[in-house]
């Protein structure tokens, strides 16, 4: 449902849904990588970094985190350490 919502441009929508999906113990990497993509498209670059280190410590050998986190990072202007 949050992917739909991004699709749609409702980042802020989709932030909230992921919020409850993780509350709701759905600890999944897509969940934290699908929740970061919408706080980048909302410039929220910090707390997306900070999904997406959630996301790759779930799920370590996902390029496309690793790739997004990239992009939230060049938008942020820092240079990823890992």
């Amino acid at each position: 449902m949050g992917v739909a919502l991004s699709n749609q441009n409702m980042y802020q929508e989709a932030t909230e849904l992921y919020t409850k999906a993780v509350k709701i113990n759905l600890n999944q990497s897509s969940v934290y990588a699908d929740w970061a993509w919408a706080l980048h498209q909302l410039g929220m670059y910090d707390e997306a970094a900070a999904k997406y280190a959630q996301a790759s410590q779930l799920d370590p050998k996902n390029s496309e985190i690793y790739n997004k986190w990239g992009l939230t990072l060049d938008k942020k202007g820092t240079m990823m350490k890992l």
